[in-house]
């Protein structure tokens, strides 16, 4: 046996074997794709896997994981049986593994216990802090005054069944944290800058709270859309056809985990007041593990930029999206499933209706009036006017055509500014 193999073999690691989309291709897109979120054996499994003796319960194969493909750096001389094996072991759940100088160096990626402290719905006299842990254990926020003193408040954790994971999901190398803290700090100055700190059993986690300018001052805030965030796009390096060029394909030289890292790292260098996502969050609204590495880089080991920084999520379509096969894709459970987990994560000033709050908002930021839309669908079902005939009526979206309650807000909003 190859010693490459054999190595691997005595850690008995358990790991997904994908059928991969195309280059340059999302999940989300190809619904043909179930088996590939489900951890499905695929027919040609090289080895049999298909036999008692090498699937677990959990549709596991030990033969045919592969090592994700570097996306820098050159590769060394190999054998070829090597370079077969390599091949073979791809995508890894618990670990990951980094081709350096021609070795397999093993590496464990480390699980949170939770979403760090972040920050939603800023005013100028209040705030909210959120963050999620695995157990019902409460925690405190301390401010820190300006003037001298602190103010201490205990959170209530609050058990959010909407962070359950799938049946047919896949566990991420972090345990579900489906209890809620969310504590709304009030009395607070406007324009003014406050450190903060939530003490979570023996972990402590720092901040910067900045509440709202007057309309005198300077703000400088960052939107981008379409993160998407999966664990499986780690490593993979999709292709992008050259302009002027279509017969010509690259391949980007980071995968999403990378560019999506830098991408926070120049924003956070910015120091912007606020953030805004116009949409498409993650990957599959309705999977768990989409919204875990999203938050493993805002607000994780990755990166704790909402820590300081208040994101205002508008919701794309991928947040009305269930995921693929089994996960339910457009239709109502899925659709819900996606619902419930977006509504649970963000808090925006309240638009008046309390069955659409966060979906759609108005937030005056100093001299900025910020408006989010949720333009994901369109009333009646079936009709002319509806712009997503994949959604029915069943998870209860807003509509967005003229005369919506959330076009005249907008309308309303610009016409008195």
């Amino acid at each position: 046996m190859n010693r490459d193999l054999l190595k691997l073999q005595r850690l008995k690691l358990r790991c997904i074997v994908p059928s991969s989309p195309g280059k340059g291709e999302k999940v989300a897109d190809r619904p043909d794709e179930g088996a590939f979120r489900q951890g499905q054996i695929p027919e040609q499994c090289p080895r049999s896997a298909r036999s008692s003796q090498s699937i677990t319960a959990n549709r596991f194969c030990h033969s045919c994981v592969q090592l994700p493909t570097p996306c820098l750096g050159k590769q060394t001389n190999r054998s070829h049986a090597t370079q077969d094996a390599l091949r073979r072991f791809h995508r890894l759940r618990v670990l990951s593994f980094t081709l350096f100088f021609g070795f397999a160096v093993l590496q464990h990626r480390m699980s949170l216990a939770g979403v760090k402290p972040y920050l939603q719905n800023p005013a100028p006299d209040a705030i909210t802090v959120i963050w999620f842990t695995e157990s019902n254990v409460p925690g405190s926020l301390t401010v820190n005054l300006p003037a001298g003193g602190t103010r201490v408040m205990m959170s209530t954790p609050e058990l959010r069944p909407e962070l359950e994971y799938h049946p047919d999901e896949l566990m991420t190398s972090r345990s579900n944290a489906a209890w809620m803290h969310r504590i709304r700090v009030t009395g607070l100055a406007a324009g003014t800058s406050y450190s903060y700190e939530v003490q979570q059993g023996t972990d402590t986690f720092t901040g910067q709270i900045h509440t709202v300018p007057d309309e005198m001052s300077a703000v400088r805030f960052m939107v981008y859309a379409d993160s998407e965030t999966e664990p499986e796009s780690t490593g993979t390096c999709v292709g992008w056809t050259l302009p002027g060029n279509p017969g010509h394909k690259r391949q980007y030289v980071a995968d999403q985990t990378t560019g999506y890292s830098e991408n926070l790292k120049v924003i956070k260098s910015r120091d912007p007041a606020f953030i805004g996502i116009a949409g498409d969050i993650v990957e599959s609204g309705g999977e768990q593990r989409d919204w875990d590495e999203f938050w493993r880089h805002n607000a994780g080991d990755l990166n704790d930029i909402a820590s300081s920084t208040p994101i205002l999520a508008a919701p794309g379509n991928h947040e009305v999206y269930g995921g693929p096969g089994l996960f339910g894709g457009y239709n109502d459970e899925g659709s819900m499933r996606a619902q419930g987990k977006f509504k649970t994560y963000w808090e925006a000033p309240s638009n008046g209706t309390s069955a659409h709050d966060d979906r759609y908002y108005r937030l005056d930021y100093g001299p900025i009036t910020y408006i989010s839309l949720d333009v994901t669908n369109g009333q009646p079902n079936g009709t002319s006017s509806d712009t997503n005939w994949m959604v029915g009526d069943g998870p209860g979206y807003p509509d967005f055509n003229p005369g919506s309650i959330p076009i005249s807000m907008a309308g309303n909003t610009v016409g008195s500014s």
